[in-house]
């Protein structure tokens, strides 16, 4: 069993079958503490890291904020989103279309929040080299349970998992064209932050979704939320009969439904290759 995860971890530089990788991280135009936080991490890890200008709630207008869908939200919800979370989604998902636009072959995404873990690089060349089957990956996984999907793997520098709390903070995660894509697509229209919005559409659409332990990035010590969807004032939906209850409790249910569901598909689907 040992033999089998055993492979070479030098990276293949000079190989022209190398799979390109795009590195992004939105921020606020304003937020300059933390954009020179991820710039000067990006150095220390010689990265090509590139900033993408995130959406200021405060300037949200009425064309941008179009895509979000309040009917929704309330059909389900006892509030709406604020301002700053609209941006959020409409932030990851400029990202995303970013990545789409460019050559590359994978993107990691994210917030002016993030701390690079040591092993991060390291990480990002097995996901890209001997994982297979997956087209989402979420590299923050430091809180809740942690389910294996593969056998351990002593040599690698981290291990597949699926999180239980995959529907919790979108501070980091890395993308192949076809799940990036996918999940664009679907982001035209919405009701919920970043992080309940990416996990809950990956899962609902069986789009290939693991976790990485340990995680590849953490929260900063500048804060433990990021600028782009801090707290603003929050706007109250108006009371709703028995209905949205029963509605809200059906949506938990079937995302509890959907996280077993894909906890076994990448069981199945996923592999390590040397």
């Amino acid at each position: 069993m040992l033999a089998s995860c055993v492979y070479l971890c030098i990276i293949p530089a000079f190989s022209m079958q190398s799979p390109s990788v795009l590195y992004l991280a939105i921020n606020l135009p304003w937020s300059t503490q933390r954009r020179e936080s991820i710039l000067s991490q990006a150095q220390r890890f010689q990265l090509n890291i590139r900033i993408v200008e995130a959406i200021d709630g405060k300037k949200l207008s009425k064309e941008d904020a179009a895509a979000y869908s309040v009917e929704d939200r309330r059909r389900i919800y006892h509030d709406d989103l604020t301002d700053n979370e609209i941006a959020c989604v409409l932030s990851h998902r400029k990202a995303l279309k970013q990545f789409l636009d460019s050559d590359a072959d994978y993107a990691v995404i994210i917030e002016d929040d993030a701390k690079l873990a040591p092993l991060f690089c390291e990480g990002i060349h097995e996901l890209t080299h001997h994982l297979k089957g997956w087209e989402i990956a979420k590299l923050y996984t430091s809180e809740g349970k942690l389910f294996p999907l593969l056998p351990h793997c002593p040599q690698a520098p981290v291990q597949p998992v699926f999180p239980k709390k995959i529907l919790w903070m979108a501070i980091g995660y890395m993308y192949t064209r076809k799940g990036a894509q996918a999940l664009y697509d679907s982001m035209q229209r919405f009701s919920e932050p970043a992080d309940v919005l990416i996990a809950r559409l990956a899962l609902a659409q069986g789009i290939p979704t693991i976790g990485v332990e340990p995680s590849l990035v953490q929260i900063h010590s500048l804060g433990r939320q990021s600028d782009i969807d801090a707290p603003s004032a929050d706007k109250r939906a108006p009371g709703g009969p028995a209905r949205k209850y029963f509605a809200h409790r059906w949506l938990v249910w079937r995302t509890t439904f959907y996280k077993f569901r894909m906890r076994f598909k990448m069981r199945r689907l996923l592999s390590r290759q040397d």
